[in-house]
This record gives structure tokens, C-alpha cells and sequence, in this order.
């Protein structure tokens, strides 16, 4: 019964959280999934969506852990934007987020500390 009462727990606590996302208008037109690798050759994957803020939101996975950052600045045609990037498996880091010339989210490029081993990547959207 207590293992049933953490599940329904945790389940009512990630669909509280998710309620606090409100997402809108995604990359164009749908949310935008993208994958790539790191740099020990393991797959990483992501997603992007802009927020009812015009910010985007990104999700990453890779190696079992989910990772997000927030870009917040206003997007524009070839530019760059930074944020920290929080991990469930407190192995945190940073990420630049690269627009296209037509100033949607194009790539996001990573880095995390790992057990004093920094590992890093590129996701293509």
C-alpha cells in the first residue's frame, strides 16, 4: 500500500508541475524534437516548446537523466543564448541554445559535470 501511495504521490506531483509549464504556439507549429550525441557517443534527446511567455523551454535526456533550461531573452535570426541546465541526476551544467537565420531554435549545445568528467553535446532540432 505505501509503494502504491508514493506512485500516486509522485504522478499527482509531476502533473502539478507540468500545470505551472503552460505551453503555446510551439516551434513551428508543433512541438520540436531533436537528437544528437555526446561526446562519449551516447544518444541524447530533446525537445523544445515556447512557454505562454514567448520563452522557450527545453527538455533533455541523456543517460537516463531529464535535464531542462529556459531561454528567456527575445529570439532572433542567428543569434545565441545561454542558460544554466538543471538535471535530476544533479549533474547540472549549461547550455547555448543557436536560432537560424529565421530565427527559430535550431540546436542547443550542452555541458554537464559528472563526477568531475564534463560531458557535453549537441542536439539538432
Amino acid at each position: 500500500m505505501a509503494k502504491t501511495s508514493i506512485t500516486i504521490a509522485g504522478f499527482a506531483a509531476i502533473v502539478a508541475l507540468s500545470g505551472c509549464i503552460e505551453t503555446v504556439g510551439t516551434v513551428d507549429g508543433t512541438r520540436d524534437f531533436g537528437s544528437g550525441r555526446d561526446n562519449n557517443g551516447n544518444v541524447v534527446s530533446g525537445n523544445i516548446v515556447m512557454r505562454t511567455d514567448n520563452s522557450y523551454l527545453l527538455t533533455l535526456n541523456r543517460r537516463g537523466a531529464n535535464c531542462t533550461a529556459v531561454f528567456d531573452e527575445p529570439a532572433g535570426p542567428r543569434r545565441t543564448e545561454l542558460s544554466d541546465l538543471l538535471c535530476t541526476d544533479g549533474n547540472n551544467g549549461n547550455v547555448t541554445l543557436v536560432y537560424g537565420d529565421n530565427a527559430m531554435p535550431r540546436r542547443a549545445v550542452f555541458s554537464s559535470n559528472s563526477s568531475g568528467t564534463v560531458i557535453g553535446g549537441t542536439i539538432s532540432f
